[in-house]
């Protein structure tokens, strides 16, 4: 859909409800994987008094650092989307961002902490039936100290599983 299209939507979800963009596909950016400033900045508006969040794999480069602090600032909450628990630890720790990780598809633990004694939390809604992103909200929260992780899932599950390091 057209992006003022989908902007529209946004407007119209419940105020304080928390949503997830970008189910697939990454935030509007430029053929050199700059995020668009002027879409996001509407996305920001569209997005006031609810709880927007998405993952981010587009370049932690210095443009793409402010406008991702700038939408964690003001409601929109966009997290690096990293490889390993490490990487994402060094990603929250170099440039003050949340952060979120794939890890095995056999990863079993609900806590741990990476390398560097930073805590990780699997996505409570991948370990209880009872909990979905609407009534998790964590990875809606710019704030939090603590990493999100992934267990690798889907028909690509044995493929991530091979790549991904805890």
């Amino acid at each position: 859909m057209e992006w003022g299209e989908f902007l529209s939507k946004v407007r119209r979800i419940a105020p304080g409800a928390i949503w997830r963009h970008n189910v697939s596909g990454d935030l509007p950016a430029d053929a050199e994987g700059n995020i668009n400033l002027e879409d996001l900045r509407a996305l920001l508006v569209a997005n006031r008094r609810r709880k927007g969040y998405t993952y981010t794999h587009h370049l932690l480069n210095d443009h793409n650092l402010e406008i991702i602090k700038e939408a964690n600032k003001n409601g929109f909450t966009i997290s690096a989307s990293c490889e390993s628990v490490d990487v994402a630890d060094s990603v929250m720790t170099k440039h003050g961002i949340p952060a979120v990780a794939v890890v095995p598809s056999t990863e079993s633990r609900r806590f741990f902490t990476t390398t560097n004694g930073r805590k990780v939390v699997v996505c409570p809604a991948k370990i209880h039936d009872n909990v979905n992103c609407a009534t998790c909200g964590i990875c809606a929260n710019p704030d939090r100290t603590f990493i999100v992780a992934f267990p690798a899932h889907g028909t690509a599950k044995k493929k991530t599983d091979a790549i991904v390091t805890v």
